[in-house]
Parts: structure tokens; C-alpha cells; sequence
């Protein structure tokens, strides 16, 4: 499997490496989310990604969303 800790580095990577669970890392991941405040949106079907200048507008079937950056995961 890939080694899904390798951007981070000290105690984050310890507890973000590759032998553990499903489980353990969606639990990871949503509490660095929620440690940072972080706009995670999940299950909505993207209709439209735009770039204008320096920021990307989502266009969604119930929302639309300006960001400077854009994380598309699939899986």
C-alpha cells in the first residue's frame, strides 16, 4: 500500500503510516480536519472546477465554493 504518511514528518507521520486501518486513518484524517478547521466536504457530485487568477470556484449540485486550492480524492 502507499506510504500515505510521507508529506508529514515527526509525531503526525507516527501516527499516519501505512500498517494501519482503514478505520484508523479516516479517524486520523477527520480529526486534523476538525484540529484546523477545515471545510471537508464530502459525497456531493461536482459539476464544474474553474480557475480565474489565483483561486478555483467548485460548482456543486447544492453549493458553490471559492478556494485558493483544490484536493480531489476519489477512492
Amino acid at each position: 500500500p502507499p506510504d500515505i504518511g510521507g508529506a508529514l514528518s515527526g509525531r503526525q507521520r507516527q501516527m499516519c503510516i501505512r500498517d494501519r486501518t482503514r478505520d484508523e486513518v479516516a479517524d486520523y484524517l477527520q480529526q486534523y480536519a476538525k484540529n484546523f478547521d477545515l471545510n471537508v466536504v464530502l459525497d456531493q457530485a461536482v459539476l464544474e472546477v474553474t480557475k480565474r487568477g489565483e483561486l478555483f470556484t467548485v460548482a456543486t449540485e447544492s453549493a458553490i465554493y471559492t478556494a485558493p486550492a483544490v484536493v480531489v480524492a476519489t477512492g
